[in-house]
């Protein structure tokens, strides 16, 4: 028996599943700071750089060239995207991926995101969660501040 027709009943129900991304991130419009080059690595500065030599980088170039049906290039999927604009190229991924629920992060300190409600246009639930988290540092750093000026003070 081949490997696909061992596992055809778990590649069926995989696909078939609604997905819910509980850990998505606000989308950003075009002309955003964030390179697409981003999207694909947490790297930043130079080191963001060597990121089409990783494997992941490769594998989701791949995947993301078939799905746009373009050549497994930077520059292809780039240009298919400025072509086809935003809201095209979000709704061909969210419909590829199944998604059925977006829990946004809600710690974005990304330039141009969308309101949360434009999201809705993707995805049938959209929700939005508090990063505790960075509420806490944003806090705990104006605390700290206010208390330095204050012993400066002094």
């Amino acid at each position: 028996m081949d490997m696909d027709a061992k596992y055809a009943d778990l590649r069926r129900a995989a696909e078939e599943t609604a997905v819910v991304d509980a850990h998505a991130h606000d989308l950003v419009a075009a002309g955003s700071t964030l390179p697409f080059i981003g999207c694909f690595s947490e790297a930043d500065g130079d080191a963001l750089a060597l990121a089409p030599h990783s494997l992941p980088f490769k594998r989701s170039l791949r995947d993301i060239a078939a799905l746009y049906d373009c050549d497994p290039s930077l520059e292809k999927v780039e240009e298919f995207r400025r072509a086809q604009g935003l809201s095209s190229i979000t709704s061909k991924c969210f419909q590829a991926a199944n998604i059925s629920a977006l829990v946004v992060d809600d710690v974005s300190t990304l330039d141009k995101t969308l309101e949360l409600e434009s999201h809705k246009a993707f995805a049938p639930k959209v929700y939005r969660v508090v990063g505790i988290e960075t509420l806490a540092e944003t806090i705990i750093n104006e605390v700290w501040h206010g208390v330095l000026t204050w012993f400066r003070s002094l």
